[in-house]
C-alpha cells in the first residue's frame, strides 16, 4: 500500500510542477527597445524608446506596460490582435502606435493624437 501512495504522490508532484495549461509566456512580455523616426535627436526626449510589457491578459487580447523615453515612463494599455499591437500614450502630447511583430522585431508607425500631425516609423527589438 505504501508503494502505491508513493507513486500517487510522485504523480501529483509532477502535475503541480507543470506550468498552468502548459502555456509558454506570451511573446510580447518583456522589454523592447529601439528608435522612432521623425523625432529630433536634439530634442529633450531623444529618439530612443523602450516598451516594457509587464502583463498580458489570460485571453491574450490586452497587455499592460510602460512606454519610456529620456523624460520618463508613461503607463500604457496595449491591444493585441495576433501579431499586431496598438496603444496610445496619455496626455496632450500623446501619440497612437500601431506595430507588428515579425522575427523578434516590433515595427510600425506612430502618429500624434493632438495638434501638430507629426508621424513616423518605430522599430523595437526584444532585449
Amino acid at each position: 500500500m505504501s508503494s502505491r501512495l508513493a507513486v500517487v504522490l510522485l504523480a501529483l508532484s509532477f502535475l503541480f510542477a507543470l506550468p498552468a495549461h502548459g502555456q509558454q509566456p506570451h511573446w510580447l512580455l518583456g522589454d523592447w527597445s529601439g528608435e522612432m523616426s521623425n523625432v529630433s535627436a536634439a530634442s529633450r526626449l531623444g529618439v530612443g524608446r523602450t516598451l516594457s510589457v509587464t502583463s498580458v491578459s489570460p485571453d491574450g487580447a490586452t497587455a499592460q506596460g510602460t512606454w519610456a523615453n529620456a523624460a520618463g515612463k508613461l503607463p500604457v494599455s496595449i491591444a493585441i490582435a495576433g501579431e499586431a499591437i496598438s496603444f496610445t500614450t496619455p496626455g496632450s502630447a500623446g501619440a497612437a502606435y500601431k506595430l507588428t511583430h515579425k522575427a523578434g522585431t516590433l515595427a510600425g508607425r506612430w502618429e500624434t493624437v493632438g495638434a501638430g500631425g507629426a508621424s513616423g516609423s518605430v522599430s523595437l527589438q526584444k532585449k
